[in-house]
């Protein structure tokens, strides 16, 4: 049984985000499903991996932490 390196989980994760991305440089939030700028997102935690979720669910995502 192949047992997968943490270092490649988390490189699978960042490709994955980054064909999300559109030439745009926006990104759906996995939240609500909008396309929003990558940049102005907030990632949902410390992980270099994380997801970004959009400003306007960020404080919902963030109140039950």
């Amino acid at each position: 049984m192949y047992i997968p390196d943490p270092v490649e989980l988390m490189e699978s994760n960042i490709d994955r985000m980054s064909d999300l991305v559109d030439n745009d440089g926006n990104y759906p939030c996995p939240s609500c499903g909008k396309k929003f700028d990558i940049e102005t997102g907030f990632a949902c935690s410390a992980a270099p991996d994380a997801d970004v979720v959009c400003p306007d669910c960020a404080p919902e995502w963030f109140k039950n932490l």
